[in-house]
């Protein structure tokens, strides 16, 4: 069931070994909103825990994964010459070869 925690902390810790920031920024995000979602269902529903070591465990490691995400979040900043042209960061290797589908591509 946790195979998907597993997968995203191998992209992370990858994107961090390799100092590409860009490449974690949705990984990023979706770190926030796990750990901060995690976090409130846990002080909403603190009666339910059975405290001890564990309890405190979980409660960290939400913790790291929450700082995790902002750390990504605030560190992705997209690179000069992009902003100015208005493109997002380099996704994929393509920069701006990237393939631009709008609307106006579908019909």
């Amino acid at each position: 069931m946790a195979l998907w925690l597993l997968g995203l902390g191998v992209v992370l810790f990858t994107a961090v070994w390799e100092n590409d920031w860009d490449r974690i920024r949705i990984a990023s995000v979706s770190c926030v909103v796990l750990g901060a979602l995690q976090l409130i269902a846990v002080f909403r529903y603190t009666s339910q825990l059975h405290g001890g070591p564990s309890t405190w465990l979980y409660v960290v490691a939400l913790g790291i994964t929450t700082l995790t995400g902002v750390i990504g979040v605030t560190a992705v900043r997209p690179s000069g010459d992009a902003a100015a042209a208005g493109h997002s960061p380099v996704v994929g290797g393509l920069g701006s070869r990237a393939p631009r589908l709008g609307l106006s591509a579908l019909g």
